[in-house]
């Protein structure tokens, strides 16, 4: 929020300013409304999805059935999984938990843990680079969970 109102105080400095130089006040306001807004289009889009956003967003461990693996895109190929959380009649009710698998892991054994119960722990990203996979979710590890 605070960035808001220091943008709200950036532009009304910046209004002052121009009107002592005697800008035609119609070119001002045009420079106002459309210079920020496309900066950002065009900015936030190049930074979001190639370097990412919020690699830190969150972090966290599930554990369910591996049901699906599959390794998809058109030009950079990732391996996604899919993970069913719950168990019996209640699996139906639920979605898949969806997770990516970064490009430096194995996904032999992901593959191999498929009907098996596991964990997995995984980082949250707001917006994952495009390279990484189609999902927020990225894993970090993976491990079987015996005896259940």
């Amino acid at each position: 929020m605070w960035y808001i109102v220091l943008a709200v105080a950036f532009y009304i400095f910046l209004g002052i300013y121009i009107f002592k130089l005697e800008i035609d006040p119609a070119i001002f306001t045009l420079g106002i409304i459309f210079l920020p807004l496309a900066l950002f289009v065009l900015a936030f889009p190049v930074l979001g999805f190639t370097t990412g956003l919020g690699q830190n967003y969150s972090e966290g461990q599930r554990q369910g059935y591996i049901t699906k693996l599959s390794h998809k895109g058109l030009v950079l190929k990732t391996w996604e999984a899919q993970m069913q959380i719950g168990t019996g009649s209640m699996a139906a009710l639920q979605e898949p938990f969806s997770f990516s698998i970064p490009s430096g892991h194995d996904a032999q054994p992901v593959g191999e843990l498929i009907g098996e119960k596991v964990m997995i722990h995984y980082k949250q990203w707001i917006i994952q680079p495009y390279r990484n996979g189609e999902t927020q979710y990225q894993m970090i590890s993976i491990e079987q969970i015996k005896g259940e």
